[in-house]
């Protein structure tokens, strides 16, 4: 968005000139469109963004309230992204992103006389019955330099009242040392914490992918071209035949206007307005619904029959004068332009607020039976048929509508929409465990070529991408599948055979499936103690990897601001993963935002449910653990790879256990002592004895050294210039600009009705893409925006 200053302000005439900074052409702006601002705002020499928009092919620029974007003007104080000018010495209201990705690095370049290199790439490990490279221990410490937890396998609930509202606890880990059962560091999250930052470092697979059974789906934002169908049956090969209820085949108006015509009907009023954040009781007033409606029940009722045009503007529908049941048809009357017909209803409930509509599904021509015409009745033209994939994917696609949902379904019980009218926004009706299409079920179709290609249960659905995450995976990038190519985190931590298709559960017979790794890991004892707390958390979710501004990147651009929504698509040909997700140290000198804020309101005892978590005996920073780890048979560099792994060079902190975007987890690693065994000594000798040489820090340094070496080689590029290296060490170092680190959200404090999503909704506002995750090292910080768009300074 452009940037620069007011050059002068007509007040007479409310015609103000803005002077670019970037030496363009001057604009004029109109105080007419200003949005609850006040013109004493506007004055000379102030910084401002703006935007222009362009009417009957002229510029026009939009001035808004300052302080406010989207299409708007801001104080240059904000300092946000390339938006502005010179950054502030007190960025207000700018936060950093709590997680961002490390790139992944092409294929090496590898030689034949040079194995260093050899090993960065994808070959045969080495065996296990003989000795051919290092072995020994790595003693390390862990010391904790922002809270910690890492839970034990159990949750319970801490007093009666959680278990009533399904609030669990966590305590930290414990192991018996050979005492009693003492807090410890879990081999298992230690392993996994190092094994993160290995992979990235040398390249590695990514091991942990999740692979998507069908491709990620995304929320349309405004209805496609769907048709309303009813399910006649369901074949036995899987295959579905559906009856399509387009009301606007045969209609009696004239549908050649603009905006379009929506195809099903609209009953409005079936339900009240709902206005939340009240303390008013709901209430619903009025129903245009019949008594004890149900989705899917035959009606008849009075229909206009000119389709009338939204108040948005954006689209016209054919509306319901008055429904009824099928069997009292007779207590309708036609009149003019109103006509009487059969349908069903499509009710999926008050499911988000202020809803008050409902859908007719019907035909014009539908006007003669109260009962539904038999298959074999119904004219051809209005009969598909969904083949068997088509079925199985809506079914999966219910399938994750309930396990999005299931939780809120279940603690609503018999209290759910339409038992009771109270607390709506209810999950939808559809929503049920096992639900599958059906006959008589009423659902969208997605037409292509007369055929069907898409069934959903709603008419602004969720849809699918065409290609699914692990197709946007580089070679390098996908988990290793065969033994004789394992990548240097695979041969190091170890490998699982794990097919490509998610249906293939087993490996070939005829090949090796599993190769056992050469770290073992034992268990942190603490050594050094200092205080611990139990801290109720803030409400964390799963990944949202279809915020594709977050998740993906262009091939070509390094920054994609100016890119819209559908350059940033999984199916879009363009773009590629941005690396592995990593959560970055919040380092603040020992103080992050959850931890200055944990004793504010919204995190007092009140606030606990069944999306929040308490944790019991969280570790403070100063509390101190040790642990061994044992190695066999690695070449010098992979060992070189696995001490820099460990120690980071002493510039950054490891991430490990709960609550990593609020600030948990940092931990600060050290090898205090390295001793290599002499396997061959130990087993030529009459009696086993453990031989072994103690590794000073020098030869330490010259392992790494050599994995430096045979990165610069097999890349080209000095070691602390590559992508991944640089993500790394910023991710894990104390965040540059000094910058609170939050989830992005609408205000400066959490959402306690968790209205957080409101941020991204107003980040789509704009036709073009606005803030969008940049490198780090890069970030400047995002503002906070409301649903509109509007940033607040």
């Amino acid at each position: 968005m452009p940037t620069g200053k007011i050059k002068s302000f007509d007040p007479g005439r409310n015609i103000g000139v803005i002077t670019p900074d970037d030496g363009s052409q001057e604009v004029k702006f109109f105080a007419v469109n200003l949005r609850r601002g006040s013109e004493q705002d506007i004055k000379e020499g102030v910084a401002v963004y703006y935007e222009l928009r362009r009417k009957a092919q002229q510029p026009t620029t939009h001035f808004f309230e300052i302080g406010r974007s989207g299409a708007s003007v801001q104080k240059q104080e904000m300092r946000g992204r390339d938006l502005c000018g010179s950054p502030s010495s007190n960025p207000a209201h700018l936060f950093l992103n709590p997680y961002n990705f490390v790139r992944s690095l092409r294929e090496p370049q590898t030689s034949e006389n040079d194995p260093d290199t050899k090993l960065l790439d994808q070959c045969t490990p080495p065996p296990h019955d003989r000795w051919v490279g290092l072995s020994g221990r790595i003693v390390c410490t862990a010391e904790a330099v922002t809270p910690l937890f890492v839970s034990d396998a159990q949750a319970c609930y801490d007093s009666e009242t959680d278990e009533q509202n399904e609030h669990k606890s966590y305590r930290f880990f414990h192991y018996d040392f050979g005492n009693d059962p003492e807090l410890a560091l879990p081999a298992s999250s230690l392993r996994g914490m190092v094994r993160s930052v290995f992979e990235a470092a040398t390249n590695s697979c990514f091991c942990n992918f999740q692979k998507d059974l069908h491709a990620l789906e995304y929320r349309e934002a405004r209805a496609p071209n769907i048709t309303p169908a009813r399910v006649l049956k369901r074949n036995s090969d899987g295959s579905a035949a559906l009856e399509l209820l387009d009301c606007t085949k045969g209609s009696p108006d004239n549908l050649s206007r603009k905006p379009d015509t929506t195809r099903a009907g609209a009953v409005l009023g079936a339900y009240s307005p709902v206005v939340f954040n009240t303390k008013t009781e709901i209430v619903f007033n009025h129903s245009d619904l019949p008594a004890n409606a149900y989705d899917g029940m035959r009606v008849a009722a009075l229909v206009h029959c000119k389709a009338a045009i939204h108040k948005s503007n954006r689209f016209r529908s054919f509306s319901v004068a008055r429904v009824v049941p099928a069997h009292e048809h007779h207590t309708l009357a036609e009149k003019t332009h109103i006509k009487k017909l059969f349908g069903w209803l499509h009710l999926t409930g008050p499911n988000i607020e202020n809803k008050h509509d409902e859908r007719l599904f019907f035909r014009w021509d539908d006007d003669q039976n109260p009962d539904p015409l038999p298959l074999e009745q119904i004219p051809q033209d209005y009969i598909v048929t969904a083949p068997p994939e088509v079925v199985a994917e809506y079914d999966y696609h219910l399938k994750e509508y309930w396990e999005r949902n299931e939780r809120e379904v279940k603690k609503l019980g018999d209290k759910r929409w339409p038992s009771t009218k109270e607390g709506v926004p209810h999950p939808s009706t559809f929503i049920h465990k096992g639900r599958r299409l059906e006959e008589a079920d009423l659902v969208y179709v997605l037409l292509q070529n007369k055929k069907p290609v898409s069934l959903r249960p709603v008419s602004i659905p969720r849809m699918r991408h065409k290609e699914t995450r692990q197709q946007l995976l580089s070679d390098q990038e996908k988990r290793c599948t065969e033994y004789e190519r394992l990548c240097p985190a695979c041969r190091t931590f170890g490998w699982v055979y794990a097919s490509t298709d998610l249906n293939e559960k087993l490996s070939p017979s005829d090949e090796t499936s599993a190769y056992a790794g050469r770290v073992r890991f034992e268990h942190g004892k603490r050594i050094e103690t200092a205080d611990s707390i139990s801290a109720h958390l803030a409400i964390l979710s799963s990944p949202k990897p279809t915020t594709t501004r977050f998740y993906l990147k262009p091939k070509s651009q390094k920054l994609e601001h100016g890119l819209k929504d559908a350059d940033l698509g999984y199916d879009s040909g363009a773009t590629a993963l941005r690396g592995r997700k990593f959560y970055r140290h919040q380092g603040h000198g020992g103080e992050v935002e959850y931890w200055k804020e944990h004793t504010r309101e919204y995190h007092r005892v009140g606030q606990n449910s069944d999306q929040n978590r308490t944790v019991v005996d969280a570790l403070l920073p100063k509390n101190k653990f040790r642990f061994t780890i044992h190695f066999e048979n690695l070449a010098p560099v992979e060992l070189g790879a696995l001490l820099w792994s460990l120690e980071l060079e002493g510039k950054s902190y490891h991430r490990m256990g709960f609550a990593k975007p609020l600030g948990f987890g940092s931990v600060r690693m050290e090898v205090c002592e390295m001793t290599l065994l002499e396997p061959q000594t130990r087993y030529s000798e009459k009696w086993l004895s453990e031989t072994v040489e103690s590794v000073s820090e020098t030869q330490r340094k010259a392992w790494v050294e050599r994995f430096k070496s045979a990165m610069r080689k097999a890349y080209k590029t000095a070691f602390d210039e590559l992508p991944n290296i640089k993500d790394i060490l910023t991710l894990l170092s104390n965040p540059k600009p000094d910058l609170p680190i939050h989830y992005p959200r609408p205000e400066e404090k959490p959402n306690t009705e968790g209205k957080n999503f409101e941020w991204f909704m107003g980040n789509k506002r704009s036709d073009q893409a606005r803030f969008v995750l940049e490198l780090p090292g890069e970030e400047k910080g995002f503002p906070l925006v409301d649903k509109w768009g509007n940033v607040k300074l």
